[in-house]
């Protein structure tokens, strides 16, 4: 599929003293990302350091944290059974219960590359990034737009500069909010693996966490 990709260069878990708040924020996104990667490609490292962030975050999102490492921790241990549950939500090759990406909750006709596609595209490019290097997603897959949360976020932390908040603002309300909470109900109506469901409460208590 020939798209656009996201490509950064991770900082993440660096604490600065002045945007701490910021800072946990960042590492949450970039993790929220990763729970959408390939079970075969995931670090083991990652639910310890999602279980890292969970004294920095307010206390609604501390409990939910804490189920979501747990039950990654122990899908984890058997991948197989993980990554079987990863291709019936996410990919196919017949129904797909929980498309990830947000042109099929959007586009009238479900099209990848649409419409959709090329506001996500556009946000990108007006954030400085171009293609990543190698097979290319399309850009309104699931976690490349955490991803780019994430890159909005530490472009603040790391610059001080208001307008990356303004972008991460606008971004959110004008596209994330609108598809995200239907993924999530998609994946927690479909009940394939305790730790997406896990994934599907965190993301709905987020979302509607107006302070985070």
């Amino acid at each position: 599929m020939s798209s656009t990709s996201v490509s950064i260069e991770s900082e993440s878990f660096r604490y600065s003293p002045e945007f701490s708040r910021e800072t946990t924020r960042a590492n949450l996104y970039l993790l929220v990302s990763r729970v959408f990667s390939s079970p075969l490609e995931m670090d083991e490292k990652l639910p310890v350091q999602l279980r890292l962030l969970i004294p920095d975050l307010p206390p609604p999102l501390q409990y939910d944290v804490l189920l979501v490492a747990t039950a990654w921790e122990k899908a984890l241990e058997n991948r197989e059974t993980l990554s079987l549950a990863y291709a019936r939500l996410f990919l196919g090759p017949f129904d797909i219960l929980a498309s990830p990406y947000a042109s099929f909750y959007i586009e009238p006709d479900q099209r990848l590359m649409g419409e959709v596609s090329q506001y996500v595209a556009r946000a990108y490019a007006e954030a400085g990034l171009g293609p990543g290097r190698g097979p290319r997603e399309a850009p309104d897959h699931v976690a490349l737009e955490w991803e780019f949360m994430y890159y909005l976020t530490h472009q603040y932390v790391t610059t001080g500069e208001e307008h990356w908040l303004d972008q991460r603002k606008i971004f959110r309300s004008t596209h994330l909010d609108h598809w995200m909470p239907l993924l999530t109900k998609a994946i927690a109506q479909a009940g394939e693996h305790k730790f997406y469901n896990a994934v599907a409460v965190l993301l709905t208590v987020l979302l509607n966490n107006t302070e985070f």
